[in-house]
């Protein structure tokens, strides 16, 4: 039920935005371009507008009030690296929150030993947290099992890096890692 200035559901600028779209087919950049367009003043309806968007958000499994959002899992990895370097693998956008899960490194061809070392970069202060680090000689090292470390969330302000040398030889090399969007 409408609060009493609120507009009718029909007239919702979150209902007309997305009414040609099943549930499903609504996507967590369409929700958040959504909201960027309901103003927060909290009067004359915006305050159902609020309710409206949480409402869409959960039953669309675009927002989440107790974890993941479900098909927002991915695998960063940059591939190809032959020097070192400090490459990003993940800067999330405004508003996007994401956890990081388990990482891991690769010589992918030529041989060597390269040393891996994940880090998250605060963009505001320039601070940086070194949050795993190992060297590698051949094939695919896990360097962390999600049950080892605190939960790693990174949202607009922190940037998911990982810094490379290579210790010996001329191998080519990847790194990657698993993250899931919470917000």
């Amino acid at each position: 039920m409408p609060l009493p200035f609120a507009p009718k559901p029909d007239e919702s600028k979150v209902y007309q935005s997305l009414k040609e779209k099943l549930l499903t087919e609504i996507t967590a950049d369409q929700f958040d371009s959504l909201k960027e367009t309901v103003y927060a003043q909290g009067v004359d309806g915006a305050e159902d507008e609020y309710r409206r968007l949480l409402l869409l958000g959960l039953a669309s499994d675009q927002i989440s009030s107790s974890g993941p959002i479900p098909g927002t899992g991915e695998v960063v990895e940059v591939t190809g690296l032959t020097a070192g370097a400090t490459t990003t693998l993940k800067a999330p956008d405004t508003g996007e929150v994401y956890v990081i899960g388990g990482m891991s490194g690769a010589i992918t061809s030529g041989s060597g030993t390269v040393n891996f070392r994940f880090r998250i970069d605060d963009d505001t202060s320039g601070g940086v947290v070194y949050v795993s680090d190992f060297n590698g000689t051949a094939g695919a090292v896990p360097i962390n099992e999600p049950s080892t470390f605190s939960p790693l969330y990174i949202d607009s302000n922190l940037t998911f890096k990982v810094e490379t040398s290579v210790a010996s030889g001329t191998p080519t090399y990847s790194a990657g890692a698993t993250i899931v969007r919470v917000r």
